[in-house]
C-alpha cells in the first residue's frame, strides 16, 4: 500500500485530500507501506543535549471510595477533583495480546469503510492533513513489523486513526468495547451527560500534544499489540498553570493546545519513564512556573487500566515502549486508546 501526492478515487471511492492509497499488485501484506515524496517533515524540535528535566509525581490509584458511582459523581462536581488511575484487575495483565486479536477481528468485519487517518500532529498546521482512507488499509500497516519506521522515518510524520466515533461506526463495537464501570450508572440516572467516545489508534511515538478539554474523561487503553511492552504514557498539569501553557491567538491551532513540548525519555529496565522540557519551546517564565509548581503528574497506562482527566487540566500522550525486563527489543508496536468524555447535570 502507497500512501503518494494526489486526488483519485479508489474502489468507485473520491479520496479528495492531497493524498490517495494505492494497493500493490502483490498479495504479501508485509509488503504495503505508506510513503511519499511530496509530504514535508516536520523539522526537529528535540535537543537532546538542551532538554530541562521535569520531576513528576506519579498519578495516585483510586481510592476505594471513588469506585462507588455517587462518591465519584461527588467528585465531579467538587472543583478539587484531581487525576486518578484505574487499574486493570491482576489477571488480564500482562497476558497475550487476545484483546488487540479481538479488536482487529471486530474492526476488519466492518470491510473497507473510509476513516480519517491523521498525518501529521495537528498543532503544527505546516505539516498537519487528513487523510481519508480505507480502515483496512490503515490496519494492515500498522500490523506490518515496519509500519511504525516507515510512517515516521520516512514519511517524516505520524500517522494516527485519532478521535474515531468507532462504537457508532462499527456493527457490534458497542458490545465489545463496554462503557466504563464507573460511568454507566451515572449515564442510566441520568447523573452526567456523555459527550462522546473515541478511539485512538496508532503505532509506537505516536504523540497528542500537550492540550485540555472542556470535560471530564475517562481514558482507557481498551488493547496492545503486546501489553507487556507497548503502553500509553501520559504527563498531565493543573489548570493553574494555565497562563503559562496557553497558546497565543495566532489563529493556527485551537487554542487548548499548548506549544510547550514534552518529551519521554529513555530509562534502564524497571525503571520509570523519564520526563523532559523542550526549552525551545518553553520562555525561562514558563519552565520556572512548571517546576517551582511541583504539580506535574505522570503516569503509564497500559491495556485494560483506566485514567480519569478532570476537565480543563492539561495532558499530553505519546505510545511508548515500556521499559520493563522482558528482554524485548522495543520493535514496532501499536495501542488502541479510548476516551469517553462527559460532564455532571448541574455543574
Amino acid at each position: 500500500m502507497t500512501l503518494v501526492v494526489a486526488t483519485t478515487r479508489i474502489r468507485g471511492r473520491s479520496f479528495p485530500s492531497n493524498y490517495y492509497l494505492s494497493r500493490p499488485r502483490c498479495k504479501n501484506k508485509a509488503s504495503r507501506t505508506f510513503s511519499s515524496s511530496a509530504i514535508r517533515p516536520s523539522p526537529n524540535s528535540r535537543h537532546d543535549d538542551n532538554l530541562q528535566p521535569l520531576a513528576t509525581r506519579p498519578v495516585p490509584a483510586a481510592s476505594p471510595a471513588l469506585t462507588s458511582p455517587q462518591a465519584f459523581l461527588a467528585c465531579l462536581r467538587s472543583p478539587a477533583a484531581t487525576p486518578f488511575l484505574l487499574r486493570a484487575p491482576a489477571a488480564t495483565q500482562p497476558g497475550p495480546p487476545k484483546r488487540a486479536e479481538t479488536l482487529l477481528r471486530a474492526l476488519r468485519a466492518a470491510g473497507s469503510r473510509s476513516v480519517e487517518v491523521e498525518a501529521g500532529r495537528y498543532d503544527r498546521a505546516a505539516e498537519f492533513n487528513r487523510v481519508e482512507v480505507p480502515l483496512d488499509f490503515y490496519l494492515d500497516w500498522l500490523e506490518e513489523a515496519g509500519g511504525e519506521a516507515r510512517g515516521e522515518r520516512e514519511l517524516g510524520v505520524q500517522l494516527y486513526l485519532a478521535q474515531w466515533r468507532a462504537r457508532d461506526e462499527v456493527p457490534g463495537l458497542a458490545d465489545l468495547v463496554k462503557t466504563p464501570s464507573l460511568l454507566e450508572p451515572l449515564l442510566e440516572s441520568r447523573g452526567v451527560d456523555l459527550y462522546q467516545s473515541s478511539f485512538f489508534i496508532g503505532p509506537l511515538t505516536t504523540v497528542t500534544p500537550l492540550h485540555y478539554d472542556p470535560y471530564f474523561n475517562l481514558y482507557n487503553v481498551y488493547a496492545s499489540s503486546d501489553p507487556s511492552v507497548h503502553a500509553k504514557h501520559f504527563v498531565l498539569l493543573p489548570p493553574t498553570l494555565s497562563q503559562y501553557l496557553t497558546r497565543a491567538d495566532d489563529g493556527s491551532v485551537l487554542r487548548n493546545t499548548s506549544p510547550v513540548e514534552f518529551h519521554v525519555l529513555r530509562t534502564p529496565p524497571g525503571a520509570d519513564p523519564e520526563v523532559a522540557i523542550d526549552p525551545v519551546s518553553a520562555p525561562e517564565r514558563t519552565r520556572d512556573a512548571i517546576l517551582e509548581s511541583d504539580a506535574a503528574l505522570s503516569c503509564v497506562v497500559r491495556e485494560g487500566d483506566t485514567l480519569f482527566i478532570p476537565r480543563r487540566w492539561w495532558h499530553r500522550v505519546e505510545n511508548i515502549t515500556l521499559p520493563s525486563g522482558t528482554g524485548s527489543t522495543g520493535g514496532p508496536g501499536w495501542t488502541a486508546g479510548v476516551g469517553w468524555w462527559f460532564l455532571p447535570r448541574n455543574s
